[in-house]
């Protein structure tokens, strides 16, 4: 180990900076090895200071025999005197000091009691470009030293350069956070702009559907020589498309709130037995040869806006009977769960995926994964079902084995007179 000389000064600083090329803790590495060697200093350290608790952090340690009790990762504490001078804003960069135990601050009030066995001491601030102090780059030797004036300007010329390394990671690491922020809100925008363009087409679909029967039924009322009892019939089909209509145009509405959070709930005392028979009522009118089989517990009331929960309702049981076989049964099941209503619709239809299961309360979900056609649905209900049921306090999921059938579950709090 021999000292720093004037002549080899500026390269020994470009052999550190040719060797440092690498992650900040190689560079951390690489400069505590080389001031170690260069300076002929039994250890050479990189560390945080804390000027709060007077405490040191060593982040990188190069030690020579004897050293070896300072290791990366100590906490050293110090003196107060020690910490202010080497972290205080205004005082010198750089401090040397020749031999601590003839040192007029330092012969009385030691450095740190881990540093005990030294007398020697160099060490300069890393200060970032915001003027925030990061640490200290060191170096300690047992036996008195005379530090020259290069040896002074080597650890501060290799202090700044860590600073630079430092700044450059954190620079990398804002850049990479950004990376992956700018990612994540264009994934968001993907979804949404599909979400968006699901929403087009199934709004088409299920316009176009209800005004294909208005425009027959009415087409043939006008063209055909028709009986009363027929053109009643027919009109009563146009009523029916029409009301359909009004009720999807709602639906767009109630979404639309919804999403702006405009929408506010009338919340009363609602029997929720009283709700599913109407619904399972409703939607067995429509003329679907599924069977509906009802078990509910007695007197179940909720707190809920009734007109929302009705609807939500609604369109549980039409998605499950549209979802069942023909002639196949559907069955819901209320109970008590602690402080909810817990209801549960069971289609008789094939299995879901996870994939479908997670969809189920998304505008995606009205699409066949494998023909990308529209399936008949309840209109854009149950994109604002789960909204709804949140909007309550409660609860909204989907379960399958993947085999048979899948169950829809809504949890909605109990009104006072159910607990």
């Amino acid at each position: 180990m021999s000292t720093v000389a004037s002549a080899d000064f500026l390269h020994a600083v470009a052999a550190v900076m040719r060797q440092c090329d690498g992650s900040l803790r190689d560079a951390g590495q690489q400069t505590v090895q080389v001031l170690a060697d260069r300076l002929g200093m039994q250890v050479a350290y990189l560390s945080r200071v804390n000027r709060d608790e007077h405490s040191l952090r060593l982040l990188e340690v190069h030690a020579y025999s004897g050293g070896s009790n300072l290791k990366q990762g100590t906490r050293i504490p110090l003196s107060q005197s020690f910490c202010s001078a080497i972290s205080t804003p205004g005082t010198s960069e750089t401090m040397a000091i020749d031999d601590m135990r003839s040192h007029p601050v330092f012969r009385s009030r030691p450095v740190a009691v881990d540093f005990s066995m030294f007398r020697s001491y160099l060490g300069t601030r890393i200060v970032l470009s915001d003027g925030s102090l990061f640490g200290t780059l060191a170096v300690l030797d047992p036996a008195p030293r005379q530090f020259t004036r290069d040896q002074g300007d080597f650890i501060e010329v290799l202090a700044g350069f860590l600073a630079s390394r430092i700044e450059h990671e954190r620079t990398r690491k804002r850049l990479n956070s950004a990376m992956m922020t700018q990612r994540a809100t264009n994934a968001d925008l993907e979804r949404v702009d599909h979400v968006k363009s699901d929403f087009v087409k199934l709004a088409s679909h299920e316009f176009r559907t209800a005004l294909a029967g208005i425009q027959g039924f009415s087409e043939m009322i006008r063209d055909e020589d028709l009986t009363p009892a027929e053109i009643k019939e027919f009109a009563s089909d146009i009523n029916q498309d029409a009301r359909r209509l009004n009720r999807m145009i709602d639906q767009m509405l109630n979404l639309d709130h919804l999403e702006a959070g405009r929408i506010d709930l009338k919340v009363v005392a609602t029997d929720l037995n009283a709700m599913i028979r109407s619904a399972a009522n409703i939607v067995l009118e429509s003329g679907r040869d599924q069977r509906i089989d009802l078990r509910l517990a007695d007197q179940l009331f909720v707190n809920g806006d009734p007109l929302r929960l009705a609807d939500v309702i609604e369109q549980l049981v039409q998605y499950a009977v549209t979802r069942s076989s023909p002639g196949g049964d559907v069955e819901i099941v209320t109970h008590v769960d602690g402080e909810f209503a817990h209801v549960e619709i069971r289609d008789s239809g094939r299995g879901m995926s996870i994939p479908q299961l997670n969809s189920v309360f998304e505008l995606k979900s009205h699409v066949d994964a494998e023909t990308g056609h529209f399936k008949p649905s309840s209109g854009f209900g149950l994109a604002i079902v789960r909204q709804i049921v949140e909007l309550h306090g409660g609860s909204a999921w989907t379960t399958s084995d993947g085999c048979d059938g899948a169950q829809y579950h809504v949890t909605i709090p109990l009104a006072e007179v159910s607990r």
